[in-house]
This record gives C-alpha cells, sequence and structure tokens, in this order.
C-alpha cells in the first residue's frame, strides 16, 4: 500500500516537472515583443537617443547672461536711434539734393535766358552797326535841263534848254561804293506810270573806285539827254503838257561790310518849276538789302 502510494507521488512530481520545463522552454509573449525591441535599438532602423539632462546654471552664469541681454537689448536700442538718425540724415539730404537740383534748373533757366539775352544783344548791336551805320544812296536831280514858263493862269509851258543834270547822294553814316546803274526816260499820259525796271536785270557797270562818302557825300554828276531815244512828236506832248517826263531807275552799290544794296527811284517832272519829283509806290521806290 505504502508502495503504490510512493510511486503515484513519484508519477505525479515527474509530470509536473515535465510540464515546468516544457513551459520555460516557450518564450512569453509578452517578454518577445520587448526582447526584440531590445535587439532592434542601436541599428539603423532604431538608433539609440540618449537625452542629456541639462545642468542647472550658476548665479554668476545667470548674471553674466541678464547682463549680456541688457547690452544687447541696449545694443538693439542704440541701433535702431541711429538707424532712425540716419533716416532722418538720409530724408534731408534727399530734400537739400532737392533744392540742389530745383537751383539748378533754375540757374540754367537762368543761364539760358542770360545767352538769349546776350545773343539778343549782340543781333541788336550788329544790326545798329550793320542798319543804321549803313549807306542811304539816293539820286539828286540837279538839273532837269527844262524851263518852265507861265502862258496863262495855271497853264505853263515848257521848254528844253539842256541835258539833265544828277548824281547820287548817300544820306547813311558809312561809304558806299558804286557798281551798277541803270536809268531811262518814259513819256506817260497822267495819272500814269511805266512799267517798273527789274533790279535783277544788269544794268550799267561802274568802273571800281566810285565811292560815296558818308553824311551827304555825292557822286561825280551825270547827264542824260532827255528826248534820246524818244520820238519827237511824243516828246513835243510833253512840252506842250498832254503827257508826262518820268525818269526811272535804280543804283546798286556795296557797303564796308562787303553787302550789296539796291535803291530804286521814280521821279516825274512838274510843269510848274520844271523840277522833278517822286512819284510811285514801293514798286519803283525802294531800297533793301541782296541776300
Amino acid at each position: 500500500m505504502r508502495f503504490r502510494c510512493l510511486l503515484t507521488a513519484l508519477v505525479l512530481l515527474a509530470a509536473f516537472v515535465s510540464d515546468s520545463w516544457g513551459q520555460s522552454k516557450q518564450p512569453s509573449p509578452k517578454a518577445s515583443p520587448q526582447k526584440a525591441t531590445q535587439q532592434e535599438r542601436g541599428s539603423e532602423d532604431s538608433p539609440v537617443v540618449v537625452k542629456v539632462i541639462p545642468t542647472e546654471k550658476s548665479k554668476d552664469e545667470l548674471a553674466r547672461e541678464n547682463a549680456k541681454d541688457k547690452e544687447i537689448a541696449t545694443l538693439t536700442g542704440d541701433l535702431a536711434f541711429y538707424t532712425k538718425q540716419l533716416f532722418v540724415a538720409t530724408a534731408t539730404l534727399a530734400l537739400i539734393t532737392l533744392g540742389l537740383v530745383v537751383l539748378g534748373f533754375r540757374q540754367v533757366r537762368d543761364a539760358r535766358r542770360s545767352i538769349t539775352a546776350a545773343e539778343d544783344s549782340t543781333r541788336i548791336a550788329e544790326r545798329a552797326l550793320t542798319e543804321l551805320e549803313r549807306p542811304f544812296v539816293g539820286v539828286d536831280v540837279m538839273d532837269s535841263g527844262f524851263k518852265s514858263e507861265l502862258v496863262s493862269e495855271e497853264e505853263y509851258y515848257v521848254t528844253l534848254e539842256g541835258n539833265m543834270t544828277f548824281r547820287y547822294i548817300n544820306h547813311g553814316r558809312s561809304p558806299a561804293t558804286i557798281i551798277e546803274t541803270s536809268d531811262k526816260f518814259d513819256i506817260c499820259i497822267p495819272n500814269q506810270l511805266p512799267d517798273p525796271i527789274d533790279p535783277s536785270a544788269l544794268g550799267n557797270q561802274v568802273p571800281f573806285g566810285v565811292i560815296v562818302g558818308a553824311n551827304g557825300g555825292t557822286s561825280p554828276p551825270s547827264t542824260r539827254e532827255p528826248s534820246r531815244g524818244i520820238d519827237k512828236q511824243e516828246f513835243l506832248r510833253v512840252t506842250s503838257g498832254d503827257d508826262n517826263l518820268i525818269f526811272i531807275g535804280y543804283v546798286r552799290f556795296r557797303d564796308i561790310f562787303n553787302r550789296t544794296h539796291v535803291t530804286g527811284f521814280c521821279l516825274r517832272m512838274d510843269r510848274s518849276d520844271a523840277r522833278f519829283y517822286f512819284v510811285g509806290d514801293h514798286r519803283y521806290n525802294y531800297t533793301y538789302i541782296e541776300t
């Protein structure tokens, strides 16, 4: 009996020990993930992270940091102040530059006005010298060659006694050199004039050296026969008073500035005193500078 009980106890003990040994060989499901995680740490997939706990700073370090922060704050304030001052200086410089630009523009404008005024003054002075001081040459009939006689009340009879004598006179302020002349007689009915002479047509060339002085200087006298080239019957109509005798022409001369001038003239004989007087408009009586 005792032997049977002992055998049963041995069998139960052997079964318990084998079960415990089998369970100890199988991995626990809760321990496996932890073991796997521990095995993966330190690899490329799961690097090891080390957390460093900072050490507490001492009072001196904290004081130095506070002083450094105050210094940075002071420098930042100074930087802001100087930046503001720089902005003000830049704005002032911009205003000064703008003022200088405006002043320069006005100076340039005034300089241009001064230059224009100087050019105008130069032109005026040149015109005063070349125009006011220029010669003014015209014709002066010294003797008409006719004699007038009173036949009845307000009726005159004109007779031819000789050639007409005339000269050129200079009323200007500088001398002139006569280079060309053109003149002729013509007979016209009352209140009419002959066709004007074209001053561009070739006239009588004057030898060099015929100079007319300034302020009333005159050229040597010239003579013309009134009846030359005119039919005698037509000329008798002048003496009888039916027609008028016209003396027309021009004179071309050069001034001291080497500019050429032309003066045209047209004169009609008056029967009352047998003298010649100017007649006609600007087509007959003119003076201009040739270009």
